[in-house]
């Protein structure tokens, strides 16, 4: 089974692509966007790219990689290789799923969201997340 049909298996459902515009990359949803509590996953040619989650609204999260500040390692990096994959007639799809429980041990409470994430990227080993770039939103 391929890394993206795993991650569908799992509840990833694409939500839109990548394109690359006059005035710098844009994200275009296929519909209604997820709210926070996200996974989301960068994807070309049934290839993961790259895995990051976010506590955020996804459209905000996304809009980072639109327009990342020099100072946001993680955005800048992937705004570069989703560029470089568009110039390439690549498309990068975007993939996601809704964090769906929590679990508390003692007053913590576990993001569902964050372990999956860890496990998904110790697993599939996505290439743009391997470079020492981790999502920290």
């Amino acid at each position: 089974m391929d890394a993206l049909s795993r991650l569908e298996k799992i509840g990833f459902k694409r939500i839109g692509k990548w394109v690359q515009g006059s005035d710098g990359l844009i994200f275009v949803p296929d519909g209604e966007m997820p709210g926070a509590n996200v996974l989301y996953a960068f994807v070309s040619l049934r290839a993961v790219l790259y895995v990051g989650k976010t506590a955020r609204p996804l459209a905000k999260r996304l809009y980072g990689y639109q327009r990342p500040h020099e100072s946001q390692r993680t955005n800048v990096a992937c705004n570069k290789e989703i560029c470089k994959q568009l110039a390439n007639n690549n498309q990068i799809d975007v993939f996601a799923r809704q964090e769906q429980r929590t679990a508390q041990i003692g007053t913590f409470t576990i993001s569902e969201a964050a372990a999956l994430e860890d496990a998904i990227i110790r697993d599939l080993q996505p290439p743009w997340n391997q470079t020492g770039r981790r999502n920290s939103t």
